[in-house]
């Protein structure tokens, strides 16, 4: 598959998320013939570095790309059984024929497929169409140039008597995803799945931001000692303060009389409640909202 291929199916999906109803049958033509090149691409194993861990031997007429189709209709609408999945793929088989799918599976197939070939398949083809997505995302428009960075997570919710390893709370079962946005294209820059009882913290801790970018995380992540590890790797970081947080102010900027900024201090963070190695000066800044106080 070429490369220019991949381009052209990520700038189409960027630049038409909403469709007017004229030339809205063009836009879905060039989607779906973009599609047709990845499926011949996952069929061929083009993408895949190594290609003794690609095999379809022994599909019996249910392909990688079938099985492909499926799980991304699973997650799209939310699918939580097999039953849920066969049976919404067999109520649009029109549709799928335009996608190179004949028929629905039955059950007992995708879940021999699921469980039985080789997840490293997909693991290429995701890693492949993100280097691609990369190289044509377009750039934050912002002022700064620094690389802007999300920081945040997520709880999964999980039957506890089906996955009993992902144990959150008593009777409740979660995993945790923590994941580092790149604003460059919105695309990940890192994702970690944990047990649901995971401190998001604890994951910052173990990251390695690049030297001059901008971090926003909320109070989830406040960690004094990260912060100070931070300012000497010159990482920049937003956040919002806890409300017990002790701090004395050592100077004061001014601010526009009647702008939305109400103060903007330069903060030292007192040694009793955050430790006598936080030595470094933060800046506070204040802000309001039409209808709420920041």
């Amino acid at each position: 598959m070429s490369i220019s291929r991949v381009k052209n199916l990520y700038t189409h999906l960027i630049t038409h998320r909403l469709h007017h109803l004229n030339g809205w049958l063009a836009h879905y033509r060039t989607f779906t013939g973009e599609i047709e090149q990845i499926r011949q691409a996952l069929q061929n194993g083009a993408h895949i570095r190594e290609p003794a861990i690609y095999s379809q031997k022994g599909a019996k007429g249910f392909t990688c790309w079938e099985q492909l189709v499926a799980m991304l209709f699973c997650q799209l609408a939310q699918a939580r059984s097999l039953r849920e999945i066969v049976g919404g793929l067999q109520c649009c088989e029109g549709k799928l024929k335009h996608l190179g799918v004949e028929s629905a599976p039955r059950r007992s197939t995708l879940a021999y497929a699921n469980a039985q070939r080789p997840w490293k398949l997909f693991e290429g083809l995701f890693y492949h169409l993100l280097e691609v997505c990369r190289e044509v995302a377009p750039g934050k428009k912002f002022r700064f140039k620094n690389k802007l960075l999300s920081l945040d997570s997520t709880v999964i919710e999980l039957c506890a008597t089906m996955f009993d390893w992902a144990r959150y709370g008593q009777t409740k079962g979660a995993v945790k995803l923590h994941l580092l946005l790149d604003h460059d294209g919105y695309l990940p820059s890192y994702a970690l799945l944990t047990d649901g009882a995971m401190a998001d913290v604890s994951v910052a801790q173990q990251l390695a931001l690049p030297k001059g970018s901008v971090v926003v995380l909320d109070r989830g992540y406040i960690d004094y000692l990260l912060f100070e590890r931070w300012c000497g790797e010159e990482v920049f970081f937003v956040t919002r303060l806890k409300e017990n947080a002790s701090y004395i102010v050592t100077e004061r900027r001014p601010v526009p009389v009647h702008g939305p900024i109400l103060a903007d201090e330069l903060i030292v963070f007192q040694a009793f409640h955050a430790g006598r190695k936080v030595v470094h000066t933060y800046r506070r800044v204040e802000g309001k909202r039409p209808a709420e106080r920041l």
